[in-house]
């Protein structure tokens, strides 16, 4: 499934503006990869300009019938653009969740990731990104098990890519904090809130 100002807070608030920020991400992607317009993608960047424009007027379910569009006609496509695809997927996601259709919304963000970590590989940004999505989706959809998992995977990675003492690992120690409280594990998220809360001090005083 983004840092809140309090370490008790759901991660659910933080999934729309870190949504927006990996669909911008992988929109980039595929703007670059494309270096050609047949009738098909034509039509898909219609129903593509379509769903922006309704979603913008806050029509999401329009919105979403267009990016549905879209995304049939891509996979009806054997040379479809997988950074495209994901990118459809994760604004389908986006939509669904504003809707508040949580599982839906967490269906798309697993197919998302599964495209972006055979393009990218599992310790890419984007991945790791809409991996946390996910993990909040699952603990709202009361799978706090499947959430744990999630977060102690981007965990392990983050530590051996990016480090230990960084705000991204303080922020995926308070995700799981919450997926553990969710199986009445309090003890175990208290330790996790306090690793957040030494590594936030530490990252501080270096400021």
């Amino acid at each position: 499934m983004m840092p809140t100002s309090s370490e008790t807070k759901s991660v659910a608030p933080q999934l729309m503006p870190k949504t927006l920020h990996v669909g911008i991400s992988l929109l980039t992607c595929w703007v670059v990869a494309c270096t050609s317009t047949t009738g098909s993608e034509a039509d898909i960047a219609t129903a593509e300009q379509r769903a922006r424009t309704l979603a913008s007027e806050g029509n999401y379910t329009a919105s979403i019938q267009a990016y549905e569009q879209s995304l049939a006609l891509q996979n009806s496509d054997p040379t479809r653009n997988p950074a495209r695809l994901a990118n459809t997927e994760v604004q389908l996601a986006g939509l669904h969740y504003r809707l508040r259709e949580f599982a839906t919304a967490a269906q798309l963000y697993r197919q998302a990731i599964e495209q972006e970590t055979r393009r990218l590989g599992p310790e890419d940004a984007d991945v790791l990104g809409l991996s946390s999505i996910l993990a909040g989706l699952e603990i709202k959809l009361h799978h706090p098990e499947v959430a744990e998992q999630l977060l102690r995977q981007q965990l392990a990675i983050s530590n051996r890519v990016y480090g230990v003492e960084r705000r991204e690992t303080a922020t995926i120690l308070v995700n799981l904090a919450e997926a553990l409280e969710a199986q009445g594990r309090t003890t175990e998220a208290a330790q996790l809130r306090q690793q957040a809360s030494q590594i936030r001090h530490k990252l501080c005083d270096e400021c």
